[in-house]
């Protein structure tokens, strides 16, 4: 059995002004109203009918740093609670159309297959010592680590989670899951009797009504217990993604994930293995 795992947090580099987009330079943004001027550090509301101001200051929204799905899918507050009332009122009948849609036409095969390619801005985001990993960049680490130990399962699309869209899995398995739409943890069943989980997570928290509900659609019926394992803890706001590709690279090469992992190599090592298309153990003490 696993001993049981904790998170570091890296040094971060003293932050870089941010260019705001032409685009943005031309409205009057925010909920501040205010115009942009070239250095202030943006967020776009990607609602392509906003009218809160379509571009953001992150101080005015009380954010340090920019979310996970700042350049796909993020929405204002208003457009998010604007998005979620809309859906309620579609009712349970949608929801259930969603999931026989997604039950009958999509396979575990296919819930594991890549978002897509990465492109240079997902390299950015893991070269840079502040960037957040997404979506893209997480998948992409599970089909590698998929092609190093093909006996593990798991390795599903993070979307899938919060829509409880999981295949149920068995026996060994490896997720990693994003939590209250900032978070990067992996959840393990290696090590452990049937139904038993551990989470490694590197800003370690009690855990959470959401993290059982994820692990509850993954196991099925089987599921029993949650158990903490004190792993290498961030010493960032930024690098949760990393620490969880570098906990489920250590399961997938049969290690414990109970190590001390170099910090400052961890995003080069990382960079480097997704463009050669293999990943390897993340460098340690």
């Amino acid at each position: 059995m696993l001993p049981e795992f904790k998170h570091s947090k890296g040094k971060s580099q003293s932050s870089k002004k941010k260019i705001a987009s032409s685009k943005a330079l031309a409205l009057d943004i925010c909920i501040c109203k205010s115009k942009a001027k070239n250095t202030d550090k943006l967020i776009e509301c990607h609602n392509p009918v906003c009218k809160n101001g379509t571009f953001f200051h992150l101080a005015c929204l009380s954010l340090k740093r920019m979310p996970n799905n700042a350049n796909s899918t993020w929405l204002c507050p208003d457009c998010k609670k604007n998005q979620a009332q809309s859906n309620k009122k579609k009712g349970s009948g949608s929801v259930k159309f969603v999931k026989q849609i997604q039950g009958t036409n999509s396979s575990a095969s296919d819930k594991q297959k890549p978002v897509g390619k990465l492109t240079q801005s997902e390299f950015d985001l893991i070269a840079s010592p502040t960037g957040w990993l997404d979506c893209s960049v997480i998948q992409e680490a599970h089909v590698l680590l998929m092609k190093v130990n093909s006996s593990v399962s798991g390795f599903q699309r993070p979307t899938l989670a919060p829509v409880r869209q999981f295949s149920v899995v068995t026996g060994d398995f490896i997720q990693i899951v994003h939590l209250n739409n900032n978070h990067w943890a992996c959840l393990t069943s290696i090590g452990r009797l049937p139904g038993y989980v551990n989470l490694l997570d590197s800003m370690t928290s009690p855990i959470s009504q959401e993290i059982i509900e994820f692990t509850k659609n993954l196991l099925g019926p089987n599921f029993k217990n949650i158990t903490h394992i004190p792993v290498q803890q961030q010493q960032n706001g930024s690098d949760c993604g990393v620490f969880a590709i570098a906990y489920a690279t250590c399961l997938a090469y049969g290690k414990t994930p109970v190590v001390k992992f170099i910090i400052p190599r961890t995003r080069p090592h990382l960079l480097s293995c997704l463009k050669a298309g293999h990943l390897t153990l993340f460098p340690t003490t």
